[in-house]
């Protein structure tokens, strides 16, 4: 395996994924250490706002999915530097380290990245959203998985998907 990516979303999953990713590459020799995070488009943040006939109303619904927009570009690029800074820090060294921002469906973009660019492995996570949310979207994993041109290692961490559930619970209630 000389062509690793890892997805990123910022929950402690997906670091642990990261983690996994990184020894990997620094056990295999790869070549190439890819890391991909992907955050929502105009779209999906139109549908999630529920952006129809009865939304234009709003007159700051527009005003808030641009500044959402925004945060969400910030947030994907202090991620992958974030990733980047560890991924250097655990001295890979060896491997080229490259960032992927990506907007749109996480799934479709992983897919894409992955072809394009010929990675041989992609590590990601097991869930990095709550267990509600996650019953409600599907898993991105299961999608990613049954799509994939190469090989999947899907890192579980349930005690922190637990204590991130846990923590939903509690910031709901």
């Amino acid at each position: 395996m000389k062509r690793i990516l890892v997805a990123i979303d910022g929950s402690a999953t997906s670091w642990k994924a990261f983690d996994h990713a990184v020894a990997l590459a620094k056990g295999t020799g790869a070549e190439v250490l890819g890391v991909i995070h992907v955050r929502p488009s105009l779209m999906t943040l139109s549908y999630a706002y529920g952006f129809d006939e009865a939304a234009m109303y709003h007159l700051n619904l527009g005003r808030r999915m641009e500044q959402e927009l925004r945060e969400g570009e910030a947030r994907s690029r202090g991620l992958l530097q974030e990733a980047a800074d560890r991924a250097w820090k655990a001295g890979l060294g060896g491997a080229h380290i490259v960032t992927h921002a990506e907007e749109g469906s996480i799934v479709r973009k992983i897919l894409d990245v992955v072809q394009r660019e010929g990675y041989d492995l992609l590590v990601l996570g097991s869930r990095g959203v709550g267990r509600a949310a996650g019953l409600l979207l599907g898993s991105v994993a299961q999608s990613v998985v049954a799509n994939l041109p190469c090989s999947v290692l899907v890192v579980e961490a349930k005690d922190e998907a637990e204590a991130e559930d846990a923590a939903e619970a509690e910031a709901a209630g």
